[in-house]
């Protein structure tokens, strides 16, 4: 770095002495060009002859060069051959004017002699004596470099005095830095190679390159689509104009839609199901796009709801219709679903395949029939895939091998009527009993094990096919796990308990399909259901039995065919779905639930209760369409 600086300040030098002595030579010339303007005004024009004429235009030429030339006047008696020849400059002007014949002109070892030698003779002629300019340039300055130094080559300085005299031209050494001679060596080292399309096409479907891609644009996906609020109210003023809304009943309000272009548009969605491990993750499965025969029947797409993005996270797809999806609940990268065509198959977000990584086989052993129903049940160490289809055989399966299932029956009720099964729950922490919704619009409570395998009873109500059916599963001081709610094509939610062969309330509010029906995964007493033209219900039992707590209608009044809770607190997050699902969240009034929301459901629920543990927050619906 220093002998860089010294350098540069060398140079800086240079150049200012340079500037100051070209404006000298400048202020020289003005003046010389005033006296040869006197002079030249003050001697008759009669006077002058040939020679001065010629004279004055070679100092002329001299000025215009910088070069200041002091030529003593030839003696009066002088031959005409000698004042023709004048000074080497007037010697070629002579030339190429073709007023004298062709010359040849030397330059003695003695600057102060001239010899004329002309071609025509070789006489010597006699030559005045005059005076010769001496005009030394500079050699230009060398810098030299090298990756271990830079030392510049020092040339001979000049005397003060003849640097005033004589003119120095300009001198601009190139100036590098050690980092860009560094990085002009390293650019001629390594050559760039350009890559064939055969290599291009290499490395586009190269394996890492395709993990790579993938988990870069879901990361710039998400940075683009944020979008921060900048004006919001710390003080809580907007929150306290908001408080009459409240009130006056606006509970549920739309969040966001999803919608994909390609995966999405012109399906129906099957089935909705929370990640219990990431709770921003809502699973929703799709049937075929009869507008897109090309394309996969089956769609199941993972959206993430902490990130403002429009796109999927996740999009798997099958060659049938997905009529029921869930994620494995102890194994949180495996998404399982039910197809029309009766096989189980598994997808794994850690694969880059968008197609299944195990599948059921299509034999007798297995489901020939659609699969509505899927559920994992059991503990992390002990668990099962539980799969029911229309046809009325329930397999258990595990997640390891899907060849062929673990065990399996037929539900029939007393041996000889089949059940068309189009819905299935089972209780808060139980995993032998479980109830199913049927075509017929009966409920059938059935066991897994035991020497009453089966269905066990029935249970009559309903005037259409049962879409939904859920059971209690909010664990609190009372235990309520023997309720269990229904929807049905009939217009109405029922309300059960596996201790009456009866409905122990029927909900008739809603005047289309009621698709489906949830309960509050922590409120005891809430629950939601959905419709055919766009209407979602919160019922709080607590409140009010004719008619909804809460209501929303989505515009365009869509068919709402599958609703969702997530599991998480009030206002932690927000369940929503576009026409894949339009999603929406409790109000004020649907919150968390205080110590007292349980003794109250206690006559609704038509049985004695017991303590079971603590309760949590309210979470947010979803709903599909």
């Amino acid at each position: 770095m220093s002998d860089k600086s010294e350098l540069k300040a060398e140079l800086e030098r240079k150049k200012r002495k340079l500037a100051q002595i070209r404006e000298e030579k400048r202020i020289k010339e003005e003046e010389r060009k005033k006296e040869a303007d006197l002079k030249k005004d003050a001697a008759p024009q009669t006077d002058d002859t040939e020679l001065d004429k010629k004279r004055r235009e070679a100092d002329a030429i001299l000025q215009s060069m910088g070069i200041t030339s002091d030529v003593t006047a030839a003696p009066a008696h002088m031959s005409p051959t000698a004042k023709s020849v004048g000074t080497p400059s007037e010697a070629g002007s002579q030339d190429s004017d073709g007023a004298v014949g062709p010359r040849t002109l030397h330059w003695d070892s003695d600057p102060s002699t001239l010899q004329l030698h002309s071609e025509l003779g070789r006489a010597p002629q006699k030559m005045g004596m005059t005076k010769i300019t001496h005009v030394d340039f500079p050699p230009r300055e060398v810098v030299s470099y090298t990756k271990e130094t830079q030392t510049p080559v020092v040339t001979q300085q000049k005397p003060a005095e003849e640097e005033e005299e004589e003119e120095v031209a300009p001198v601009e050494p190139a100036v590098e830095t050690q980092t860009e001679k560094n990085d002009q060596q390293e650019e001629e080292e390594v050559s760039t190679h350009e890559l064939t399309e055969e290599e291009k096409q290499q490395i586009l479907h190269s394996e890492e390159f395709m993990t790579f891609f993938d988990h870069s644009t879901r990361i710039v996906e998400r940075a683009l689509s944020e979008h921060v609020d900048v004006f919001f109210d710390y003080s809580g003023r907007a929150l306290e104009e908001k408080e009459g809304e409240i009130q006056a009943g606006a509970k549920l309000s739309l969040n966001r839609q999803f919608m994909d272009e390609r995966w999405s548009k012109h399906r129906v969605v099957t089935c909705l199901d929370w990640s219990a491990q990431y709770p921003e993750l809502l699973l929703a499965s799709y049937n075929n796009n009869e507008e897109a025969p090309h394309e996969p029947d089956g769609v199941a797409l993972v959206w993430n709801m902490k990130y403002k993005k429009n796109t999927p996270e996740y999009v798997f797809h099958c060659q049938s219709a997905v009529m029921s999806a869930a994620y494995a609940k102890f194994h949180p990268n495996v998404v399982v679903g039910g197809t029309y065509s009766g096989q189980i198959v598994l997808w794994d977000n850690r694969s880059n395949k968008r197609t299944p990584v195990q599948r059921t086989p299509l034999s007798a052993a297995a489901h020939t029939h659609p699969v509505y129903c899927v559920n994992v049940v059991g503990t992390q160490n002990a668990h099962n895939l539980i799969s029911i289809s229309t046809d009325g055989k329930m397999c258990s399966w595990s997640l390891d091998m899907l060849s062929q299932p673990q065990d399996s029956m037929e539900l029939v009720y007393k041996q000889s009527k089949a059940v068309a099964v189009t819905s299935m729950s089972f209780p808060l922490a139980d995993v032998n009993n479980f109830v199913v919704g049927s075509e017929d619009g009966s409920v059938y409570m059935a066991c897994r094990h035991g020497s009453k395998a089966g269905i066990s009873e029935m249970l009559e109500g309903h005037q259409g096919p049962i879409t939904g059916i859920h059971c209690h599963t909010a664990a609190g001081p009372l235990d309520f796990s023997h309720l269990f709610v229904t929807s049905s094509f009939d217009w109405t939610v029922k309300l059960w308990s596996t201790k009456s062969n009866r409905p122990l309330y029927s909900f008739e509010d809603n005047s289309d399909y009621v698709y489906d029906v949830m309960w509050s995964p922590a409120h005891p007493a809430l629950f939601a259901c959905v419709d055919g033209v766009g209407h979602l219900d919160l019922w709080n039992l607590n409140s009010d039995t004719e008619v909804p707590t809460a209501s929303c209608t989505v515009e365009g009044s869509p068919a709402l065919n599958r609703v969702r809770w997530n599991h998480t607190g009030p206002g932690d997050r927000r369940g929503r779905l576009g026409r894949a699902g339009p999603g929406l969240r409790s109000g004020r009034a649907t919150g968390g639930p205080r110590s007292d929301e349980w003794t109250p459901l206690r006559p609704h629920a038509g049985g004695r209760s017991t303590r079971t543990g603590g309760h949590r927050g309210t979470g947010s619906p979803a709903a599909g369409a």
